[in-house]
């Protein structure tokens, strides 16, 4: 026997394989509900804003605060509200997934994942900035006894810092794997 034509044989055996028909039924359940986690996580967020813009006003509220602690917690309070209306803009249009088709969820998820590649980038970014903007209050207008503890402060926070930017670096190489997951699946469903 030719070993050639068992080899062919194979091969035809191998195309002449049904192919699977893609699930867009699991794909509609994972995307709408990744849609409620995501209207779960915005909402959660809106609300601890809520929450922690009404502690930076009472702080500022305090007869006994000081004006650099006033000067601070209202700035704090600010930058809260000025980040937290950037996330919903961002979500715009993203929060809702009823009544679309399948090839209309795929696309709604690749924004989402983009969109969630921005949110973790300007989440660290923010996050260096308000950590950075406090050590330099501290710094230039603390009393000595705080100013003492400013290297402590770099020690603990410097770490997590850094842990933030490889999780968001992890989590926006995932997300990039996803896009080309659901780019890729897009393509499948526009085929004929």
């Amino acid at each position: 026997m030719d070993p050639n034509l068992d080899w062919k044989a194979l091969g035809d055996t191998w195309r002449g394989q049904a192919v699977p028909t893609i699930d867009v039924d699991a794909i509609g359940r994972e995307i709408r509900r990744r849609g409620r986690r995501l209207r779960w996580l915005v909402a959660s967020e809106a609300v601890m804003t809520v929450l922690m813009v009404a502690l930076c006003v009472w702080i500022v509220l305090q007869p006994g605060t000081s004006t650099m602690d006033r000067t601070v917690f209202l700035g704090l309070g600010v930058a809260l509200v000025v980040y937290q209306i950037g996330v919903l803009w961002l979500r715009r249009r993203q929060l809702r997934d009823d009544g679309r088709s399948v090839a209309d969820l795929v696309d709604l998820e690749i924004r989402r994942t983009r969109s969630g590649i921005t949110y973790w980038r300007i989440s660290l970014w923010t996050a260096m900035a308000m950590w950075l903007a406090l050590s330099l209050v501290v710094w230039f207008d603390a009393s000595d006894a705080l100013r003492a503890g400013f290297w402590l402060m770099v020690a603990i926070n410097a770490p997590i810092m850094l842990a933030a930017a490889v999780f968001v670096w992890w989590r926006g190489r995932r997300s990039l794997a996803r896009i080309a997951r659901f780019e890729a699946l897009r393509e499948q469903l526009r085929a004929p």
